[in-house]
């Protein structure tokens, strides 16, 4: 859930594929007809395709908002607050893609886990380098030539490690450590911590959700009022 989501210059839209209950599809046409902030591609929503789906995104992003600066893909379980995003863009000095940083990381080999990858489609011990999927953060140039690259690899189904860092290093592209964003065994935020310029929090229920956007909300206006009064 993206916080502060009316701040100038900034869209979201939420993501999504093609569920197999017609029903669900049906009330998804109708929430975006009230909003006008959903996409749904013609593509199966479900976890092993999820690189397909996001990469869909982004050319729907590419080609319908050619001025666009700046992508940022943020999982469904994640608070993302957009003035620490837009703090981020202001002090990027280089066009990489920034997230959480995972510089070598084994691969699973267990064929119970969801994230395994078999040694005959992947040999290598270790993944490439790659940031974290709950959110990161590139350049609509980074985006394009993630894009260009993708008919250059095979197709693994973890999203983060195949975006961020098999497409990237057939680009030839590097990742850069950003603090304030989160892995995904990051401690979940509080609002203060917002305030601190931390970009997101991952793995977030919808209770815990919303009470840490009430809670930025609140210390928004506090300091707002307190601005007004100097």
């Amino acid at each position: 859930m993206p916080s502060n989501s009316s701040v100038a210059g900034a869209a979201v839209i939420f993501v999504l594929g093609l569920h197999w209950d017609l029903y669900w599809n049906t009330v998804l046409t109708e929430e975006h007809e009230r909003h006008g902030d959903i996409l749904q591609l013609f593509t199966p929503d479900t976890y092993r395709n999820l690189p397909e789906k996001i990469l869909l995104g982004f050319h729907w992003v590419m080609d319908s908002i050619p001025l666009i600066k700046y992508v940022v893909k943020s999982d469904d379980d994640v608070y993302l607050h957009l003035p620490s995003v837009f703090s981020v863009v202001r002090n990027l000095s280089v066009d990489v893609m920034v997230g959480a940083y995972n510089p070598q990381s084994i691969v699973s080999r267990n064929i119970k886990d969801e994230w395994s990858v078999s040694k005959d489609f992947y040999p290598p011990d270790y993944l490439p380098p790659y940031v974290s999927g709950g959110s990161y953060l590139m350049s609509a140039h980074v985006t394009r030539q993630i894009l260009s690259s993708v008919s250059r690899c095979r197709r693994l189904h973890i999203e983060d490690v195949f975006i961020t860092g098999v497409l990237a290093v057939t680009s030839g592209l590097g990742q850069l450590p950003q603090p304030g964003f989160s892995f995904w065994g990051a401690p979940k935020a509080q609002q203060c911590d917002m305030k601190a310029g931390r970009v997101n929090s991952v793995n977030m229920g919808v209770k815990q959700t919303y009470k840490l956007h009430e809670g930025v909300l609140v210390m928004d206006l506090k300091s707002h009022q307190n601005i007004c009064k100097l």
